[in-house]
């Protein structure tokens, strides 16, 4: 000890006391695979241990990073934190690995360990590449309907190995469904069916993905399916109800309109029923111009009760089919009566044989025609040899030759005159005789007619079946 002044000691006593420094221990890290082979684009679990050297009781903290050396491959994550000494992750190998990965995993040490790494070398079995290929049967499809979806698997690196496995579908929630949501592959392909929602978007999206197998890759293929917008319709007909007498035409058309849009045009066929009644339509089926089609009606000969007459409209590209009907009545039974009442005014015939009444008319105007025209009642008189006393007396005598000759004219065609009646019946026998001659020529070319309309009708029958074919296509 010293003393600097009066009131300074420093103290130069030395102490004993030792330092101690720490060094971190030595750790060694193992990387485990399961399984230990693994086909491309496939999954496996990789575990890593860190453990202690020197001093087994004492164990490792920290985080573990995980490396495949860049072949492409994928880890579920970067690093995984130690528990116990491990942690894993899961590794799937790219599509284009090689077929032997290291998978190397880093630990970084603690306070009390130092940092250790560890590998694990892995074989890869890699898969051909695989290309899916959708298609769809009709193209199209209208609400309500379905329509065939077709996966195709194939191989792209050229592999003649047949591709299994399992398809699953969707329609990228377009509402619609499918009547399987996955279907297995056989010989390469599957098909499922498809339903659209009641309303589809214009344009539905369908994905079919392939889940792969121990030779193909995972795939996905779609295409596109348009949804076919159909309108309703109402078919009207008019005349509706009709009175027809039996066997009379009637001309009944059908309207067809579009029940969104009234204004819109439709085509197409209506085909006519009368339920089994027993009438015939010319033709069976008309065709759709500006909304309307026509066509005749000939109801049975003995219509007695109602008949319905149905028209279907069998629809178009856009429009969705209809029906509509009419009522068929038998007209009222008191027009036969009307003719009959005017049947006695309707001929001269008739009224020639109304005349039989006046027979007393002959007496006036008996005697003035029998003078002039009657030779056969005078050439008895002419035999006699006084001419002109005897013609006096003749002219007298005249009224009892005549007497007989209203007897043999009594019939009522030949009623009026006495002697010129004979003419006047054979003119008028004669003009019976003629009609039916005159009545022969119509017969025959009203059968010519009824030919011609016939051939027309067959014409049109085919040309209805074709469009209708055209039509069913659309």
């Amino acid at each position: 000890m010293a003393y600097l002044g009066n009131s300074v000691q420093i103290d130069f006593t030395q102490s004993n006391s030792t330092s101690t420094s720490t060094t971190p221990d030595t750790t060694t890290l193992s990387v485990n695979a399961n399984p230990t082979s693994v086909t491309s684009v496939s999954s496996i679990s990789l575990t890593s241990t860190v453990s202690d050297v020197s001093n087994s009781a004492s164990t490792p903290t920290g985080s573990i990073s995980w490396s495949d050396g860049g072949t492409g491959g994928t880890f579920s994550a970067s690093s995984c934190t130690l528990s116990a000494g491990s942690c894993g992750v899961s590794y799937t190998p790219s599509a284009n690995s090689p077929s032997s990965v290291t998978i190397t995993a880093s630990y970084g040490g603690d306070t009390t360990h130092k940092t250790s790494s560890g590998t694990s070398s892995l074989s890869v079995n890699l898969l051909n590449s695989s290309i899916v290929s959708v298609s769809h049967s009709p193209t199209t499809v209208s609400s309500g309907g379905s329509v065939n979806f077709t996966a195709t698997v194939t191989s792209s690196s050229g592999s003649q190995t047949v591709p299994s496995g399992s398809v699953s579908w969707s329609d990228g929630n377009a509402g619609g469904t499918f009547n399987t949501q996955s279907c297995t592959l056989s010989s390469g392909s599957c098909t499922v069916s498809y339903t659209p929602s009641l309303n589809p978007p214009n344009v539905t999206t369908i994905t079919a993905s392939y889940a792969g197998d121990n030779s193909y890759q995972p795939s996905t293929g779609s295409n596109q399916l348009s949804a076919n917008v159909i309108d309703s319709t109402v078919t009207t007909i008019t005349p509706n109800p009709a009175q027809v007498t039996g066997g009379t035409l009637v001309t009944f058309t059908a309207t067809i309109s579009d029940s969104a849009n009234p204004s819109t045009v439709v085509i197409g066929l209506v085909k006519w029923s009368d339920n089994g009644a027993g009438g015939s339509f010319s033709p069976d089926a008309c065709i759709v111009s500006n909304n309307h089609c026509s066509l005749d009606y000939t109801p049975p000969t003995n219509l007695s009760g109602q008949i319905t007459i149905t028209a279907s409209y069998v629809g178009d590209s856009t429009h969705s089919g209809s029906s509509g009907s009419s009522l068929v009545t038998p007209a009222p039974q008191s027009s036969p009566t009307a003719p009959s009442q005017t049947s006695p005014q309707s001929t001269p015939n008739a009224a020639i044989q109304s005349t039989p009444p006046p027979v007393s008319q002959p007496s006036t105007p008996m005697p003035s025609p029998i003078v002039p025209q009657s030779p056969p009642v005078t050439a008895p008189t002419q035999t006699s040899p006084s001419s002109s006393s005897h013609t006096s007396s003749s002219s007298t005598t005249t009224p009892t030759p005549t007497m007989p000759t209203p007897s043999t004219t009594s019939s009522p065609p030949t009623s009026q005159p006495s002697t010129p009646q004979p003419s006047q019946t054979q003119v008028k026998s004669s003009q019976p005789t003629s009609q039916p001659t005159s009545s022969a020529k119509p017969s025959q070319t009203s059968n010519l007619q009824q030919q011609a309309v016939q051939e027309i009708d067959n014409a049109i029958k085919n040309v209805v079946s074709i469009l209708e074919s055209l039509f069913s296509k659309l």
